[in-house]
């Protein structure tokens, strides 16, 4: 009886931890606002704003990497680190990524100038305009190429209607 009641336990509990994981997974975090780049750079523009330490953006950077590689058109890509620590896997990702500047601002910095609530933001600009705000993972962690990837790449490759997606990532922690 004392088994079957501990194990009937354990059952409950490792449901509710895989499902409670899963909401966590597919539930995305708020949008930033877009704040165009200072200057132009190229054509198409890339912004990525990514916390240094957030495990969820290392399949957003992997796949910013990829779609570097492949796109035609070279975009100017500017990875925004916010928040501390300067180095991390993720920094070194980005490091990697081709033409890639690399930017530390605090998460303070951050939350003024996107009002970034997410790691893991990207915004394409087209000659000063908008064509993809979101996030380019279907998931926290997901690196599959799903729908929201292939609009970031339609995006990438000239194609200027907008293109809005959810973000899935860490939350920044800002104060006040």
């Amino acid at each position: 009886m004392k088994v079957s009641l501990f194990f009937s336990l354990w059952i409950v509990a490792a449901l509710f931890g895989m499902g409670y994981t899963m909401v966590w997974s597919f539930t995305p975090g708020g949008a930033a606002k877009p704040n165009p780049p200072s200057s132009e750079k190229s054509a198409v523009q890339v912004q990525a704003i990514i916390h240094p330490l957030c495990p969820c953006s290392k399949a957003t950077l992997q796949l910013l990497a990829e779609a570097a590689q492949t796109a035609e058109n070279s975009p100017s890509i500017d990875v925004i680190f916010c928040g501390e620590p300067k180095s991390s896997k993720n920094v070194q990702l980005a490091k990697a990524i081709p033409g890639a500047t690399i930017e530390f601002i605090s998460e303070q910095q951050s939350k003024d100038r996107f009002d970034s609530a997410t790691s893991g933001q990207i915004f394409v600009w087209q000659k000063g305009k908008l064509t993809f705000s979101g996030g380019i993972t279907d998931a926290r962690g997901e690196d599959a190429k799903g729908a929201a990837f292939t609009q970031f790449k339609r995006a990438l490759q000239g194609n200027s209607e907008s293109g809005v997606t959810p973000v899935y990532g860490c939350p920044l922690q800002v104060g006040g």
